[in-house]
């Protein structure tokens, strides 16, 4: 005589042991995808970070070269000699992190700011901006988009 009972007893707990080792692994690989996602997430809202700085950094720079009206007083020196300064910090931090192509418009528009060509960092800036929206994924913005 067979012990059909005690034999389906132990199949359906060899099932139920089977199911809950495969609902957690589900589980823990439903766990690591959603923690590869917040760091995903985390690792582009520090690039937008390190971008912005760096933009506004250069762009401060910008603002701090002196205007053909103005004159060339000590304190217009020291806030263009501390806006190359932050400018040139933000560029290196923006070159550690960045793609090859954000890298060189960076170190363009920093060249540019060094060496008091408004026109040339005019252009770097806008070029930068394209190459990290590119690098962000977001669509391109034309200058007109701006104003």
């Amino acid at each position: 005589m067979v012990p059909w009972s005690e034999i389906i007893t132990g199949a359906v707990g060899v099932a139920g042991i089977g199911g809950a080792l495969l609902n957690g692994r589900w589980q823990a690989a439903a766990v690591n995808r959603s923690i590869a996602a917040q760091d995903e997430r985390a690792k582009v809202a520090e690039r937008r970070r390190i971008y912005a700085a760096a933009y506004t950094a250069l762009c401060d720079g910008l603002l701090a070269m002196p205007g053909a009206e103005s004159s060339d007083n000590d304190s217009d020196t020291a806030a263009l000699k501390s806006a190359r300064a932050r400018a040139s910090n933000a560029a290196s931090e923006l070159q550690l992190m960045a793609s090859a192509s954000v890298g060189r418009c960076a170190r363009d528009a920093l060249n540019a700011l060094q060496e008091g060509d408004g026109e040339a960092l005019l252009e770097a800036l806008a070029e930068l901006m394209r190459a990290m929206r590119t690098a962000l994924g977001v669509e391109p913005l034309d200058a007109g988009d701006l104003w």
